[in-house]
């Protein structure tokens, strides 16, 4: 093994040379496919190259020409994923990014930005007070409910199945709509589906919502594929006289 260790700092030396040359020079990050290139051969990402005129190494303009080899090569290149903290080695087609744990993600009760991994610490640091819901809700409700009155926007946090999601609650007067969107903050790769099932009730009647969260949609906030919608006039049979709206929350793994 000792008689290894030059040849592994030699190699480490020269991988850390090879990442500094073929970074972009507008966002820093490794060359992606598509590298477009200027008359001088200089490389740059194909999205940073839509936001410049010139190239950013020597002022010239840009080449018509892909460069296919180098193209290639990045496909097959390994890179440090593009978030701090994270020492995974990703491909260029690797979805890697898109699920990783160290995504920059934000609080929704106060100014803390973190990795998407620490965000059920931080709340449960420093909001204590906040409930966070399970797989499993019973009669939970919704205070100083006002469909008819008033718009407002409402924000739950969800621990279920070992992931963490954002509950988004809107109520919009002018619509007449209440809308629940349900998104995935990311702490790796998922491959399940969740069955959200939201029930309203009273001493008469029962009405329940379904919807399914798929890894291709889970992480889209906002995206009719991870809500749904009711009519408010629907809502006016489930709100008790102190202006509850009471439900129950199930999430299944499937």
């Amino acid at each position: 093994l000792v008689s290894w260790f030059p040849w592994l700092v030699k190699a480490r030396t020269l991988l850390d040379k090879l990442l500094e040359t073929i970074n972009c020079p507008v966002c820093f990050n490794i060359l992606q496919p598509s590298v477009g290139q200027c008359v001088n051969g200089h490389g740059i990402c194909g999205d940073c190259r839509a936001k410049v005129n010139q190239c950013p190494t020597c002022r010239e303009n840009f080449s018509p020409f892909k460069n296919t080899l180098l193209n290639q090569i990045l496909e097959l290149f390994p890179h440090e994923c593009n978030y701090r903290g994270c020492k995974e080695y990703v491909k260029s087609k690797d979805d890697h990014e898109k699920w990783c744990g160290f995504r920059p993600t934000k609080c929704k009760y106060c100014q803390w930005n973190g990795c998407g991994q620490d965000i059920l610490n931080h709340l449960k640091e420093s909001h204590s007070q906040i409930v966070i819901l399970g797989e499993k809700n019973e009669r939970r409700s919704w205070k100083n409910f006002f469909p008819n009155e008033q718009s407002c926007s409402v924000y739950t946090p969800i621990f279920a199945h070992g992931q963490f999601f954002w509950l988004n609650m809107v109520n919009n007067v002018n619509e007449k709509t209440f809308t629940k969107i349900f998104t995935l903050v990311p702490n790796g790769k998922i491959d399940c589906t969740f069955h959200i099932k939201f029930v309203l009730r009273n001493s008469k009647n029962v009405y329940i919502v379904a919807t399914y969260l798929t890894p291709e949609n889970v992480l889209n906030a906002g995206k009719k594929d991870n809500s749904f919608t009711l009519h408010s006039s629907i809502l006016s049979d489930f709100y008790n006289e102190d202006n509850q709206l009471i439900y129950d929350l199930t999430i299944l793994k499937k």
